[in-house]
């Protein structure tokens, strides 16, 4: 079980355009930071460019996010400064590039960024990877419902659009033990061993009620087709069938026994006897006929 107390901390968020002027450029502070503006001034735009810097997976930006080219933010992560950067696109699933340093030093060394993918692939690590070894987070890998940034943000940041009562960022697919598995990530308590015991035994339930439904489907089948549906019924129907099979068997012993003609090559058949009478008959025919003439 994991008690850490990780921090995370927002320093600066930086974007850029497609010509590379600054859109945005804002530091934060210790405590409360209130964006304002009026209706539609871009306040859960910048809402959504914080989420996604951080690692947040998104895709639904509006027709002026797009005339931005990337967003970057610097965080203070337990203690260590590091620039977090990712490009804009209409598709979800985007890498992101780290830079091991402070915003200001990112912009004299532009060769010392790493990139990595949104998803683990193979050897090559995620940045959610790099992410949670920074926050001494535990690493959770499993097939089912993996944790990423992406899932741990979700309980930091709701956009509009999801109603006011969820606690976590509304997503059409989400698994209860994804949700529970934050949770216990965020406040400290994870038990890794607890989750995979969550997942077997999810998945111990999903093979049952498919046993259950084939066992059902041919229970009825073989009902339908012969009647019988009871375990009683069908051992009942084995021995009747067994005994069938006893007098068969039986049956063929005896057949075999029985004088039975064979025949061999030097064996001359009655067919063959009368074709061979047949054919002189007709020769005989033949030359009575040729007489006559």
């Amino acid at each position: 079980m994991t008690n850490v107390k990780p921090t995370l901390f927002l320093n600066r968020l930086i974007v850029r355009t497609h010509n590379n002027h600054i859109a945005y450029d804002e530091t934060f502070h210790n405590g409360v930071n209130i964006i304002r503006g009026q209706n539609s001034s871009g306040k859960s735009t910048i809402a959504n460019f914080i989420f996604y810097a951080l690692g947040g997976d998104f895709s639904n930006w509006t027709t002026e996010a797009f005339k931005c080219k990337e967003v970057i933010a610097e965080v203070k992560i337990n203690d260590a400064i590091i620039t977090l950067k990712r490009e804009m696109t209409q598709s979800g699933l985007q890498p992101m590039s780290i830079f091991w340093n402070n915003y200001e030093e990112s912009k004299k060394d532009s060769m010392n960024w790493q990139t990595f993918p949104y998803q683990q692939r193979g050897s090559t690590e995620s940045y959610t990877n790099l992410l949670f070894k920074v926050l001494s987070f535990p690493e959770v890998k499993s097939e089912d419902s993996n944790i990423t940034m992406h899932q741990i943000l979700r309980l930091m940041y709701i956009d509009q659009k999801t109603p006011a009562q969820n606690l976590f960022r509304f997503e059409r697919f989400d698994p209860p033990l994804t949700r529970e598995a934050v949770a216990e990530i965020l406040l400290g308590v994870y038990d890794d061993s607890l989750y995979f015991q969550r997942l077997k035994l999810k998945q111990a339930k999903k093979e049952k009620e498919e046993k259950d439904r084939e066992f059902q489907n041919l229970n009825k089948v073989f009902g339908q087709a012969t009647g019988v549906n009871t375990v009683a019924a069908v051992q009942k129907e084995i021995e009747s069938t067994k005994k069938i099979l006893s007098d068969i068997n039986v049956n063929i012993i005896e057949l075999r026994k029985q004088q039975v003609v064979k025949t061999t090559r030097r064996t001359i058949l009655t067919s063959e006897n009368i074709q061979s009478d047949l054919s002189k008959a007709k020769n005989k025919v033949r030359e009575l006929q040729t007489q006559i003439n």
